[in-house]
């Protein structure tokens, strides 16, 4: 044998296997293979029999919590919920960090900073709220730099104790891929032009990224015009506590074709002409202390897309005259059909036929209604089959009678009832024994002429 042909079969020995052995390894992969299924299929259940399009529909009616809990039953089910739609690929990789603060900033920057650096950190998408003016710039600097490529979403209360603004605008320091940006001027006591010059130079730098922005508490001189750069890509607008002059300038700015939710409040009650306040695709609608005549014209200009209206201390009636006292002018609401609402709000000392007004054009389609501090004395209100009505909030009543009267009238077929709990500060949904008494105790009031 030549010294070529031994040379080659040398090398090619070590990869040369019998038939016996090559079967043996097959068969042991193949055990490995259905271990390593059983293992991540395990806790599965007979949710496994079911294709990936039906259990992204049963996940349909989950809440975010519910879902974040099965994700914890097992590997299956951790991959499963996470990678069912793309959806809910953005939830689980989102995180929401509110209150953050001089004491617990130091624990926050570790956990982000050891999320970011796993496999998939890249893709860890940070909403990260500065509303408590509690951090100093040095620490606020530090984390938004560490972050600054994972933030989409940011809120950010500008004080004069801490200049905040001077941080978003350092050359060195752009948050490139934000999409979301709240402002709040409530803890700046400083000229108003400076308030016009800071959100001038933040909105020449981010305006074209944003999907949303929030502005609260911003006033300017008299007389005085806010540049507001071209919004191309904005969706959302809320606008909290300005004058009809800022909403003016910001809706001369968007693309009123891509918005889908609105939410405004004014510091004057009239918002004056509204003939081109015309969203043909507004889903959300949001109004706060602003005159009865101005929430009408936007709710029918915008009515036939509404999905959800959200309507806090509107004057619907208020003082014509301040010199003549308890002079009122009342806004006519008459039939306030909107065909596609599913969630309606009434947040406010509303009058009982103003509140019937809206509820009872909409009793066929509503499906969530929230009422808190709602004027209902009537003692024979009428009950109002509200067929797709599930989930009902109440706040602000004054005694539990008042509640009775409210679930007698709207909440005979709902499924979830949600009350405020002050302490806690936020509404509590009670057990649904707790619900069956209580319908059982609405439909016996005696007060009622149903």
């Amino acid at each position: 044998m030549s010294s070529k042909e031994g040379e080659r079969c040398l090398d090619e020995s070590p990869t040369t296997l019998s038939p016996a052995k090559e079967n043996l390894e097959a068969r042991e992969k193949a055990v490995t293979g259905q271990v390593i299924e059983k293992i991540n299929q395990a806790g599965a259940g007979n949710l496994i029999i079911f294709p990936p399009e039906i259990i992204v529909e049963i996940l349909s009616y989950c809440d975010t919590k519910d879902k974040k809990n099965m994700r914890c039953v097992s590997k299956w089910c951790f991959n499963v919920v996470s990678s069912a739609s793309k959806d809910l690929i953005s939830l689980f990789g989102f995180y929401t960090i509110k209150d953050i603060n001089d004491d617990n900033y130091c624990d926050i920057l570790e956990v982000l900073t050891n999320t970011m650096r796993r496999s998939y950190g890249l893709d860890v998408k940070l909403n990260l709220q500065f509303f408590t003016c509690e951090i100093s710039c040095i620490q606020m600097k530090e984390m938004l730099t560490v972050c600054k490529e994972n933030i989409i979403s940011l809120g950010i209360q500008l004080s004069d104790k801490n200049d905040y603004s001077e941080i978003l605008l350092e050359p060195d320091l752009e948050l490139t891929n934000v999409q979301r940006l709240d402002i709040s001027f409530r803890e700046i006591d400083t000229s108003l032009c400076v308030h016009k010059n800071i959100t001038e130079a933040i909105l020449a730098r981010y305006g074209d990224k944003l999907e949303h922005l929030g502005v609260k508490y911003l006033e300017l001189p008299k007389n005085t015009v806010l540049q507001v750069p071209h919004l191309s890509q904005l969706k959302s607008l809320s606008l909290d506590y300005v004058d009809e002059n800022i909403v003016r300038s910001f809706v001369d700015s968007i693309v009123k074709e891509n918005i889908t939710h609105l939410s405004l409040r004014c510091y004057t009650d009239d918002m004056g002409n509204l003939d081109n306040l015309k969203f043909p695709k507004l889903e959300y609608l949001k109004l706060g202390s602003i005159a009865g005549e101005s929430a009408l014209a936007l709710i029918k200009f915008n009515k036939d897309t509404i999905t959800t209206l959200i309507l806090e201390v509107i004057k619907f009636e208020h003082i014509g005259d301040v010199n003549i006292p308890f002079q009122f002018r009342e806004v006519d609401i008459g039939n306030v059909n909107i065909p596609n609402l599913e969630h309606l709000e009434l947040i406010g000392n509303y009058r009982e036929d103003i509140a019937l007004s809206f509820i009872i054009s909409n009793m066929y389609t509503i499906t969530k209604l929230l009422l808190a501090m709602v004027d209902f004395r009537n003692a024979s209100l009428p009950v109002v089959e509200m067929p797709r009505l599930k989930c009902l909030y109440l706040r602000y009543f004054k005694d539990e009678i008042s509640e009775l009267m409210v679930m007698k009238a709207f909440g005979r077929k709902i499924t979830e009832l949600w009350m405020f709990d002050r302490k806690r500060n936020t509404y509590v949904r009670k057990s649904t024994n707790k619900l069956i008494s209580m319908k059982k105790k609405a439909l016996a009031l005696k007060v009622y002429n149903s």
